[in-house]
């Protein structure tokens, strides 16, 4: 987990990544997959969302949501 004052920062870095990633189902998995070390659930659902959407079919963050 970020400490401290570093955390609004990790966020809009996150925040920029996942426009970024467009239609990389890879990309928003790994960002679901930061989303939970930081301990903010409703961006890891929308990650996840997104990255099985696009097809992603691992299962470390399904995993982690359960």
């Amino acid at each position: 987990m970020v400490k401290g004052s570093r955390q609004p920062e990790a966020i809009r870095q996150l925040d920029r990544a996942t426009e970024l990633a467009g239609d990389n189902p890879f990309t928003h998995n790994n960002i679901g997959l930061v989303y939970f070390d930081l301990q903010l659930y409703d961006k890891v659902l929308e990650q996840a969302h997104k990255a099985f959407a696009l097809g992603f079919t691992q299962s470390a963050l399904r995993e982690q949501l359960e």
